[in-house]
């Protein structure tokens, strides 16, 4: 658990499901391709990632499209090259989408 007032903490976000409880009781997740998390010494958490995408609005068909395209662009460059190395980050990204869905890409 985490203890009370303990010192602020930074975390890397990798690519997955960010969950929000509001005090309303209602819960959204959204998924991350990355960022990062700010703990405070009060317990609040702060996070800060270039965008959030509700789970509930993804176009699957969309996705399995990207996928594909970026698996061709990964597999038509040159190990190494800047081109393959955003392909395979891409990759990951769609990955750990489809897995946050529970679909196959």
């Amino acid at each position: 658990g985490v203890e009370k007032n303990s010192p602020p903490m930074v975390s890397e976000l990798r690519p997955g499901v960010v969950r929000v409880d509001f005090a309303d009781n209602s819960v959204e997740e959204f998924f991350v391709p990355g960022g990062f998390s700010f703990k405070h010494a009060n317990n609040v958490i702060d996070v800060s990632t270039p965008e959030g995408i509700k789970l509930d609005t993804v176009d699957v068909d969309a996705l399995r499209a990207s996928n594909t395209e970026a698996t061709k662009k990964r597999d038509g460059t040159a190990p190494g090259s800047k081109e393959h190395a955003e392909a395979k980050v891409v990759l990951e990204v769609y990955r750990a989408l489809s897995q946050a869905l529970k679909v196959t890409v």
